[in-house]
Formats: structure tokens, C-alpha cells, sequence
């Protein structure tokens, strides 16, 4: 029984998968239409070689947030200090980056430390040889 459930689960992601490889043909397909008519209209226009123009890779909408707000919502929350490296690798989950190299990561503890900085100059928070916790001022 158990045998069946399994193979019939995965029939399934198969199919799923399928479905969505045939979705996105057809999405490209439909890209490659839309770009062999911009191509017309660029050689009407004089350019001779339109497939020499260089693609464009659109990022993904940024997310912005307010990284101090998010510092002390967490280090509210936690029970013990945070390293400042604990607290960009909690921001980038929260902001759904799924990088974990090294540039990545140094980019996000520069961010967060400054946001630490701050909030240390107002006095909400205080830094330890554990990391970093809510003041008690």
C-alpha cells in the first residue's frame, strides 16, 4: 500500500513538473515572437543587426524594509545576545535571499552593523562578548 502511495505521488510531481515546463514554453515562445517583431521595427528603423543588442537580465522587485525596526523586533524576541552575523543571516531569511556566499553575507552584516551603530548611539541596544541585546537603560 504504501508502494502505491508513493509511486502515485510521484506520478504527480511529474505531471506537475510537466505542466509547468510546457507553460513556460509557451511563454517563450511567445517572447520570441514579441522580440522577432521588435527586431522588424529596429531594422526599419536603421539597425542593421538587432540580434547583436545585448539582453538585459531584470532583477527580482527589491524589498524594502527597516533594518532597525527588524534588529530590535529580533533581539527583542531573542532570549540570549546575537551576533551581528546571526542577525543578517536572520534579515537575508526574512527578505527571502537565498545566497549564502560570502559576498552576500558580508554585504548584510555591513548593514546590520550599521543599524546596530544607531541604535547603540540612542541607547537601545548594548553590545557584549556574547553579541548584541536590548539595553536595559
Amino acid at each position: 500500500m504504501a508502494t502505491s502511495l508513493v509511486l502515485l505521488g510521484l506520478i504527480r510531481r511529474r505531471a506537475e513538473l510537466a505542466g509547468e515546463m510546457a507553460k513556460l514554453r509557451r511563454r517563450i515562445g511567445a517572447l520570441q515572437i514579441d522580440l522577432r517583431a521588435l527586431d522588424h521595427c529596429l531594422i526599419m528603423w536603421g539597425c542593421t543587426s538587432p540580434e547583436t543588442i545585448k539582453p538585459i537580465e531584470k532583477r527580482g522587485p527589491r524589498r524594502s524594509i527597516n533594518v532597525t525596526a527588524f534588529i530590535l523586533d529580533t533581539l527583542r524576541d531573542s532570549e540570549t545576545p546575537l551576533p551581528s552575523a546571526e542577525l543578517a543571516t536572520m534579515l537575508m531569511r526574512h527578505l527571502g535571499i537565498p545566497g549564502r556566499d560570502d559576498v552576500t553575507v558580508r554585504r548584510h552584516v555591513l548593514v546590520v552593523l550599521g543599524g546596530l551603530r544607531s541604535l547603540r548611539k540612542r541607547g537601545l541596544v548594548m553590545d557584549s562578548a556574547d553579541g548584541w541585546m536590548i539595553s536595559d537603560e
